[in-house]
């Protein structure tokens, strides 16, 4: 009887083990296919950037767009594994969050700080009271970040009722008097996170009229442009405005022309290498044309450099 019970002890684990070998094995399979493919896709983008160094030598061309509840410390320090060189952004957040837990803020610069990475990551902050966007970056100067930029480009209605987001846009003079702030606060030139309008009435124009106010009332040069309309409709979600609003890449490319000297980072929708590669040779398909100056993309596809 004892000997029948080891006999069926031996032949059921030995099933277990024979079926996990074989699910290890498939397991393998399927992750090297997938890891070669995903291989030759960055050496392939490699090759590209290296022919061309115009895009390569004087900037980092990728970008990873900033995300509410995505790009918290825990997300930046494993991009930061994989990608030495990608611009890395924190979660937006605002002037009040900074200045009243500014002796605790590490939820959003610990992981920045080990890395010592500051140069390359950007910390977003949203808001629209000057003196309290100044204060917040003068303190989040203080824990070493190089690079500030101001969300005007969410469309979430919950912070447009905290009048700062993608409602800016119709405020440009705030927004100067907010840049100029933080410039006397920190000696550092915000960037600017807005997208191509609000709500339907679209003009080109206008548009351009936000980027001159800005570029000449503060002198901003760098701007990350999500090529849709924000919707600013309490029935519409940020994903829904992350979705439902047409793409309008050629807008953004309108104005890496018309505006040569300031730089322009495309976003929105950029899921490949390939579209991604796509977008960075409208640039320079002579030489004679402004480049695009990056890319702005989810973090699903960062380049391994």
């Amino acid at each position: 009887m004892l000997l029948i019970k080891q006999a069926t002890f031996i032949l059921y684990y030995g099933v277990l083990v024979n079926i996990l070998v074989y699910v290890l094995k498939v397991w393998n399979v399927t992750f090297n296919n997938e890891f070669m493919i995903m291989l030759s896709k960055q050496r392939t983008v490699k090759r590209y950037l290296a022919a061309l160094p115009k895009l390569s030598s004087h900037r980092t061309v990728f970008h990873v767009a900033p995300m509410m509840d995505y790009t918290d410390h825990h997300q930046r320090h494993l991009m930061r594994i994989i990608s030495r060189r990608a611009v890395l952004y924190t979660e937006m957040v605002t002037s009040g969050a900074v200045n009243r837990n500014w002796t605790n803020i590490d939820p959003f610069q610990y992981s920045d700080t080990l890395l010592e990475d500051h140069d390359r990551t950007v910390i977003q902050l949203g808001g629209s009271c000057p003196k309290d966007m100044g204060e917040a970056a003068k303190i989040a100067h203080s824990y070493g970040y190089k690079h500030i930029n101001i969300n005007a480009g969410c469309p979430s209605s919950r912070v447009a009722s905290g009048s700062f987001g993608a409602c800016l846009m119709l405020e440009p003079e705030l927004l100067v008097e907010v840049c100029q702030r933080i410039t006397e606060e920190t000696g550092i030139i915000p960037s600017m996170k807005c997208r191509i309008g609000v709500n339907d009435d679209y003009e080109y124009e206008r548009l351009c009229d936000f980027v001159h106010k800005l570029s000449h009332g503060a002198n901003l040069t760098e701007y990350v442009v999500h090529a849709r309309m924000a919707i600013l409709n309490k029935s519409f979600t940020p994903a829904d405005n992350r979705r439902i609003p047409p793409l309008r890449y050629e807008i953004v490319h309108r104005l890496v022309r018309d505006f040569p000297a300031l730089h322009f980072t495309i976003n929105g929708g950029i899921q490949t290498f390939e579209q991604a590669i796509e977008h960075l040779e409208k640039g320079v398909k002579g030489e004679s044309l402004p480049l695009l100056y990056s890319i702005s993309i989810t973090a699903s596809i960062i380049i391994l450099h």
